[in-house]
Order: C-alpha cells, then sequence, then structure tokens
C-alpha cells in the first residue's frame, strides 16, 4: 500500500510542479520580451533623436 501511495502523491506533485514550471517560464520570457522590446525601442528612439538633433545643429 505504501508503494501506491507513493506513487500517486509523486504523480500529482510532479504534475503540480509542471504545471507551475511551464507557467513561471510563460511569465518569465513574456517579462523578459517586454523589457528587451522597451529598452530596444528606447535606444533606437534615443538615438535617433540624437542623430536628428545633430543633424539640425549642424545646418542651423
Amino acid at each position: 500500500g505504501r508503494g501506491d501511495t507513493f506513487g500517486g502523491h509523486t504523480t500529482v506533485i510532479a504534475a503540480f510542479f509542471s504545471a507551475f514550471e511551464s507557467m513561471l517560464m510563460f511569465t518569465v520570457w513574456w517579462y523578459l520580451a517586454k523589457v528587451y522590446c522597451t529598452a530596444f525601442f528606447y535606444v533606437k528612439c534615443k538615438r535617433g533623436r540624437i542623430v536628428h538633433r545633430n543633424d539640425v545643429t549642424a545646418f542651423g
């Protein structure tokens, strides 16, 4: 009887851990993607503004 109980308990833990890990990884990747995209666009916009400002200063 102990083997069956242990096996069932392990299955429940494995299922719960698998679901939790999937949810955690999804959240982590979503957060990383959001931060990376925000930083990338911020640097791109900032660099574009600096170049544009330099061009205006040079022509001015």
